[in-house]
């Protein structure tokens, strides 16, 4: 058996117990759509350089949380200050527990209860020699499409561009799909993607098995009427397969704010509070994290050799982020924990 293969062994057993655990203590809850996607690509094994993500009903967030603990997982990161998710890790498995997705404010009833919905209908699918619990697949379809919009913002990869056409490929739910991309405004954001999926990596006509024709010709559009070079010349610029975007990345997003001082104060002091420990240990530090978010900035630009030429480069970079989130139809000053 190879380190590959032992590996699997590990994972598959951990996300048994975690099934079992949960449903001994009435938990349900989902797997995150594109690590289905990536146990599809690896044959049933989840990339062990992949965080295992489940999300469960808020009801059940801390509850869940603290069954986990008493179940041997130890918590990654601390204080939990970004009020969605914890870290948790055993045997070298990090899972990550979500209370809803980064991207859905906590103010938008509407989309949690429509999740929380799907976790009521969840489904199970078997994938190698593990069953996954996964959302119905008209809202697997807006997870994955959230994930695009997210890393718009951070450094947008091939392969969350992958795992759309994937998902294209093998679901009948598009005439589903669409209304819900209208309702969360990225409808134009889902054609701009396939549209260059056709253009540039090959995605051709859906398969037969994925919805009848009406549905297909929806979906599948002009490629002219949508920014689909610019996308593309995005994601080539990024130069990454979906990994992070590594701190240049990170400054580069900073500009994508930078119009709006509030909402750059809220994008600092939210960085802050992920990275400074000593705020999610001392309240009274926390009004303070956007100066430790900045000074950790001036410190990534000193320490990365980062010169004033190279700052203005990640300056015109975010500057075509915003240019080309605003022709997507997205919103540009949303502030994403």
């Amino acid at each position: 058996m190879d380190k590959f293969e032992e590996l699997h062994v590990v994972n598959t057993r951990l996300l048994a117990e975690l099934d079992r655990v949960c449903r001994l203590h009435g938990i349900r809850y989902y797997m995150d759509g594109g690590t289905l996607i990536g146990a599809v690509r690896h044959h049933g094994a989840i990339p062990w350089d992949d965080d295992v993500d489940v999300t469960m009903k808020r009801a059940d967030y801390e509850r869940a949380a603290r069954v986990l603990e008493e179940n041997g997982y130890e918590q990654e990161h601390g204080h939990n200050v970004s009020h969605h998710h914890y870290g948790y890790r055993k045997d070298g498995v990090s899972f990550e527990l979500h209370r809803r997705l980064g991207i859905v404010q906590e103010s938008d009833e509407a989309t949690l209860e429509l999740f929380e919905d799907g976790i009521e209908r969840r489904q199970m699918v078997q994938i190698g020699s593990f069953r996954y619990p996964i959302l119905p697949a008209e809202l697997n379809g807006l997870v994955l499409m959230f994930h695009i919009n997210q890393h718009l913002r951070s450094g947008l990869g091939l392969r969350q561009i992958i795992d759309w056409m994937m998902y294209l490929d093998r679901n009948d739910n598009l005439q589903e799909l669409l209304p819900l991309l209208r309702k969360m405004g990225m409808e134009k954001l889902a054609l701009t993607v396939t549209a260059m999926c056709q253009q540039y990596l090959g995605l051709g006509g859906m398969s037969e098995e994925a919805g009848d024709a009406s549905a297909r010709e929806a979906l599948v559009t002009d490629p002219g009427a949508y920014p689909t070079q610019e996308l593309m010349d995005y994601i080539y610029e990024k130069g990454n397969f979906g990994t992070k975007s590594g701190e240049e990345g990170k400054i580069a997003s900073v500009f994508l704010i930078a119009t709006n001082p509030l909402n750059l104060f809220k994008r600092l002091q939210a960085g802050g509070l992920q990275r400074w420990k000593a705020a999610g240990k001392y309240r009274f530090l926390r009004p303070f994290a956007w100066i430790y978010q900045i000074g950790f900035i001036l410190r990534e630009l000193v320490s990365h050799g980062i010169s004033p030429r190279r700052f203005m480069r990640q300056h015109e970079t975010g500057v075509r982020q915003r240019k080309l989130i605003r022709k997507l139809g997205l919103e540009i000053d949303r502030n994403i924990n």
